[in-house]
């Protein structure tokens, strides 16, 4: 057998197992009567940028819970305080002073198995779920009744094997925009006695060296590398944390595991992570000392809080000598934290999936993805059809009444079809209303979101429109580029006009994409809107509404 069929044959062997393990995993939870007991997170804390986003969070929560998209559990959303970015560094110290106002000491906080979700910020990258978060964005997994599980729902299901394991208490932190698989065959040894679990214990990830230039990479002793090759789950101390390393950096921090047997090179990068009831101790009390500076200034719960943590010296670790002296919190954080007892959890048999962008939606919520595959998604699920439905895509929360035809490598959430339509590849189409018979065909290559919002007292809509490939960050050099003033961004520059109905509002920015009927100058007489405007406009209550008028439909098939 040659190596490269080695190579395959036990990449197989741990896609299967992982797949397995999820798979169970997910069915034994999405249909279990005591799902509630279950999940005993004594809170399940959600991040929110600020009081318009928790507002949001919060409609959305309940609108959720009553239609039973989610366990009825102890939810709380936080909004960061007003002013500066804090980032979720400071977010999650703000988080702890909150929860020390509501539990009242720091033996009872400290007491509580706390789930903490990063969820602000207005995916930007990402932009059909600016208005809603991602932390809400549906998923192709059927629950019971027929429905799918939105993305919260999946990091309840994802979390809970490692609630039993924080059994004296602490704060279970993870963010909204990625997804983790994995395989926790023989995870009850690898947590035994020897682990500090008064400090952080973080679960690892086996990667490639490009992918860990892109994430945070644990570094640790050689005589802990000696499990890799003998369990599934092993822990060990680590050295120190390389926040986003050059492949230069991996290599001589010794953070690279070169194989004997002629295997690819890996690295182990972060995702979750818990904090133990000492260690949460210590973040309520640099809350309590540093609040002043610390809501002023952004600081990372990954770049500054675990990035200085580890064994190693600190005149050895990556991380001190990247931060600047200037950078006073930063520099507080670390070195009030760097002494905390770490511990890694690799998980051999798993994987980390990031859903941040619109090319890595598509790209993992397809048909030939290993997520699809991993977590036993399907095509079609939640929808209801008076017509043909072609689907080689993705298509969830739907009513088709005319023949649609969904291509390879699109995803369609919260649409209404009244007109046949063909939807091309690597299409993105969120939240709109056709029915429009000039519409025939969505272009490849483009997302579409319509948005309720209010301004002035009056109700509208904008559907929104963006290649796949840009980045709203940036200046706009593409698609409208000639209604951009100078210098402005995607995200910034007013694009899109309202109308009154979804419908119109969708066959309005339509035609403007697709017969190129956009002018050489703005016409100053319309009123448009940019996403920035859209944000902040946003009428939830709109969206609540078309999502239940698209429940309320099914009824009348």
């Amino acid at each position: 057998m040659s190596f490269q069929t080695q190579k395959s044959l036990g990449k197989c062997k741990m896609e299967r197992d992982t797949t397995t393990y999820m798979r169970r995993l997910i069915q034994e939870l999405v249909f279990d009567d005591e799902l509630e007991k279950k999940l005993n997170w004594d809170c399940i804390v959600i991040s929110a940028s600020d009081k318009e986003q928790k507002k949001c969070f919060e409609l959305q929560l309940q609108e959720k819970i009553f239609s039973n998209h989610i366990p009825n559990l102890k939810y709380m959303v936080v909004a960061d305080p007003p002013g500066n970015v804090i980032g979720s560094g400071g977010s999650t110290m703000y988080i702890l002073s909150e929860l020390m106002e509501i539990y009242g000491s720091q033996e009872e906080l400290c007491s509580k198995r706390i789930l903490l979700i990063h969820a602000g910020g207005f995916s930007k990258r990402l932009p059909s779920l600016s208005c809603t978060g991602k932390l809400f964005c549906p998923l192709p997994i059927e629950a019971k009744n027929g429905k799918l599980i939105c993305l919260l729902y999946l990091k309840l299901i994802m979390t809970y094997p490692f609630l039993k394991f924080m059994k004296t208490g602490g704060v279970f932190i993870t963010c909204s925009d990625d997804l983790e698989a994995f395989s926790l065959e023989g995870i009850d040894d690898a947590l035994n006695s020897t682990v500090d679990g008064n400090g952080v214990i973080a679960i690892a990830h086996p990667s490639s060296i490009a992918i860990g230039e892109t994430h945070g990479v644990y570094a640790m002793p050689s005589n802990g590398k000696n499990n890799k090759s003998l369990n599934t789950c092993w822990t060990s101390l680590c050295l120190e944390v390389l926040q986003k390393p050059s492949s230069v950096e991996m290599e001589s921090h010794g953070a690279i595991l070169n194989s004997s047997d002629g295997e690819e090179p890996v690295v182990y990068t972060d995702s979750m992570f818990w904090c133990g009831p000492n260690l949460v101790k210590s973040m309520v009390q640099f809350a309590e000392e540093n609040k002043d500076e610390l809501y002023k200034t952004e600081t990372c719960i990954y770049g500054d809080f675990l990035a200085s943590m580890g064994t190693c010296k600190p005149e050895e670790k990556l991380f001190w000598k990247k931060t600047s002296a200037d950078a006073s919190i930063n520099m507080k954080m670390a070195t009030h934290f760097q002494n905390s007892p770490l511990s890694i959890l690799i998980l051999e048999k798993s994987k980390f999936f990031h859903l941040g962008t619109m090319p890595e939606y598509l790209e993992n919520l397809c048909q030939s993805s290993e997520l699809y595959r991993v977590l036993g998604m399907k095509p079609v699920v939640h929808c209801r059809t008076g017509a043909s439905l072609t689907c080689r895509g993705i298509i969830t929360d739907s009513v088709i009444q005319s023949a649609v035809e969904i291509s390879q490598g699109s995803t369609v959430d919260n649409c209404i079809f009244h007109t046949p339509l063909v939807v091309e590849p690597c299409v993105i189409l969120s939240n709109c209303v056709i029915n429009d018979p000039d519409i025939k065909i969505i272009p490849s290559g483009w997302l579409f979101h319509s948005s309720a919002i209010k301004k002035d007292g009056k109700y509208s809509y904008v559907t929104i429109a963006f290649r796949i490939d840009e980045n709203l960050k940036t200046c706009v050099e593409h698609s409208w580029k000639h209604l951009a003033e100078g210098g402005s961004s995607l995200w910034t520059a007013r694009l899109f006009e309202a109308r009154t109905s979804m419908s119109d509002s969708f066959s309005t920015t339509w035609r403007s994409v697709t017969r190129s009927i956009q002018c050489q100058h703005k016409d100053d007489d319309i009123v448009r809107f940019s996403m920035i405007d859209i944000v902040k406009l946003k009428h939830v209550e709109g969206f609540l509404q078309h999502r239940n008028s698209i429940n309320n439909s099914f009824h009348h098939f």
